[in-house]
């Protein structure tokens, strides 16, 4: 964005004259190196006995007894996934429901046959929610 506003800044409805880089070739290089260590995805985030207290927590409305859970599990996908997510909520629900993040979201589960999958936005069950704006 700032070479878009260094070079075409429009001033007394003019554009800036040319210059000689105009004409030469504009690089379309790019890096394609993957550096995502893929052997983390099939580790899990969250052990049965983290889920089932999440679980509990969720459905009992006792956010406040797991949060150092809640904080080191926002740590674990900051260090798996390279993304510093915001937590959002721990709930139960059994309708679909929308995560409400803006941009993207790690959705968790945390019901006992599918702990620590990751889920859709639009998900169902117990889930433990980070956004990722």
């Amino acid at each position: 964005m700032d070479f878009i506003h260094d070079r075409f800044k429009y001033t007394d409805k003019q554009l800036p004259p040319e210059r000689i880089d105009d004409r030469k070739p504009f690089t379309t290089d790019v890096d394609i190196t993957d550096q995502f260590d893929y052997s983390q995805i099939e580790q899990a985030l969250l052990s049965q006995k983290e889920c089932d207290q999440l679980r509990l927590a969720a459905q009992f409305s006792r956010q406040k007894y797991t949060q150092l859970l809640i904080s080191e599990l926002g740590s674990r996908i900051e260090q798996k996934y390279g993304n510093k997510p915001k937590f959002h909520d721990l709930k139960c629900v059994t309708e679909p429901t929308r995560s409400g993040c803006t941009r993207s979201a790690f959705v968790l589960s945390i019901d006992t046959n599918r702990c620590s999958a990751f889920l859709y936005d639009l998900f169902d069950g117990c889930v433990v929610l980070y956004c990722a704006d």
